[in-house]
């Protein structure tokens, strides 16, 4: 039954994955690509990356950077113009990622997904990758020591955080976000799906863990049991004939107890094993004892 709920689970993601991408030719729609080196979806001026990861409890993190605006000190994802040697426009937004968080993302494998931008906005073609966790704290270290160096010209972020995206969508943050980056976050339709998409995907993925992992405890619990029985079953025996090994086999199954590494859980489950024993074997004599009646 477990693992038939894990296979569901699995399946609902990939169905949720096809409602919320909807065709690659929408241009309504995100799309979601493998390949994004091949995937030039019209010429482009600008590029911007968001990078998320998922946490040990299914939660999307998105990481953001402070940078000085007009306006002031803002956080917004990362974003640069076209250079002439960029071939296309993922190679242009892995290019600036890489600048500006000092060549500290590390990816990680899994769909990316991308919309178009407005052309009127500079034809911005806008990609979100996973990556693995990394404490912001060793991206400002990078970023300072090539500074130092006079390596970090095109570092213009000054300070980098992790965020919580729901907390993000909702407004709640906390944080002075660019303008135009939480106008397309808030008001953008195409951008909002993908990043709840991205939120439905870390849930169903841990809920699916969770499932996975009962299943292995489960199996282990009756894999202990089965050995408790047969165990029990030899004391039985060795009690019946009155044999000398029996003092052994109760110290084996008082070693193989501690062995689970959960000798509270597992001495009740050898006390349960008992009682069922001693109930079926009380039944089995009041059987006997009415049948010679």
């Amino acid at each position: 039954m477990i693992k038939t709920k894990s296979t569901y689970l699995l399946f609902c993601l990939v169905i949720v994955n096809f409602l919320l991408m909807g065709s690659a030719t929408d241009n309504t729609n995100p799309e979601e690509i493998t390949d994004p080196v091949l995937y030039q979806p019209h010429e482009y001026k600008n590029t911007c990356f968001l990078a998320y990861r998922w946490d040990e409890n299914g939660d999307t993190w998105v990481l953001l950077g402070r940078e000085k605006r007009r306006s002031g000190y803002v956080w917004f994802d990362f974003c640069g113009k076209k250079d002439p040697e960029d071939e296309n426009s993922w190679q242009t937004a892995l290019r600036e990622a890489a600048e500006e968080t000092a060549d500290q993302l590390k990816f990680r494998e899994g769909i990316v997904l991308t919309y178009r931008g407005e052309k009127n906005r500079g034809d911005t073609v806008h990609y979100i990758a996973r990556v693995q966790n990394i404490d912001p704290y060793f991206i400002q270290q990078a970023a300072e020591k090539l500074k130092k160096e006079r390596q970090g010209q095109h570092i213009e972020k000054a300070e980098w955080k992790w965020v919580k995206l729901e907390d993000l969508l909702a407004g709640t943050s906390n944080l002075e976000l660019y303008h135009r980056f939480r106008r397309t976050i808030k008001t953008k339709p195409r951008m909002r799906k993908c990043l709840q998409l991205i939120i439905q995907q870390g849930k169903l993925i841990k809920e699916v863990e969770q499932q996975q992992k009962k299943e292995v405890a489960q199996q282990q619990e009756e894999n202990v049991i089965d050995q408790l029985r047969k165990k029990l079953d030899e004391i039985i025996i060795l009690q019946n004939q009155n044999l000398p090994q029996l003092k052994q086999t109760e110290e084996d199954i008082k070693n193989f107890i501690e062995l689970t590494g959960d000798e509270e859980r597992y001495s009740q489950l050898f006390i349960n094993v008992l009682e069922e024993i001693a109930i079926k074997e009380a039944t089995e004599k009041q059987t006997r004892q009415e049948m010679l009646q």
